[in-house]
């Protein structure tokens, strides 16, 4: 774990899906409200990005993921999809993913990236469990993927912070 905490300044995370249109947009700005909520300075930035892995560029945020962040204080109207590239594989410091798949994906796309990918359950708590996809979904499924990742994300910033300061002190 440590060794994902490298002294550049940043760290890197970057959350990915399917689509880029509900989870993974809704963990990154999540995990940013987390993040700006959080008053003790890090002596490094924490960055985030979302992209997936049969996005289409440049496609809009689903409808009830904008509705649901809303509730969360947090706008993602402005989030357009992405693609995953080899890039932003590279570039992250840490990846979390949804599914098995989405892991499966960037590992055939770049094998060197296995000790920096995981669920995001997997790093939060140990435990596998993948988000399922709310897609298409009602409202509520929206909802219930939001407070999930929520909680999750929490568990995710604490352990990022305590290596962090760990690794700089």
């Amino acid at each position: 774990m440590k060794n994902l905490v490298k002294p550049r300044g940043v760290f890197r995370m970057l959350f990915v899906c399917s689509g880029n249109s509900c989870r993974s947009p809704m963990a990154e700005a999540l995990m940013d409200k987390i993040i700006n909520e959080n008053k003790a300075p890090l002596p490094v930035k924490i960055r985030t990005a979302s992209c997936g892995t049969t996005a289409v560029n440049g496609a809009p945020p689903s409808e009830n993921a904008i509705k649901v962040l809303l509730e969360y204080g947090v706008d993602i109207t402005h989030h357009r999809a992405r693609r995953l590239s080899r890039t932003a594989i590279k570039n992250a410091n840490l990846i979390l993913v949804m599914e098995k798949q989405h892991k499966e994906t960037i590992l055939k796309m770049m094998p060197n990236a296995r000790n920096k990918t995981f669920l995001i359950s997997e790093f939060a708590n140990s435990r596998i469990k993948e988000i399922s996809d709310p897609i298409g979904m009602p409202i509520d499924v929206y909802r219930k993927t939001a407070q999930e990742l929520y909680n999750l994300l929490k568990k995710v910033y604490m352990k990022l912070k305590r290596v962090i300061i760990q690794k700089y002190n």
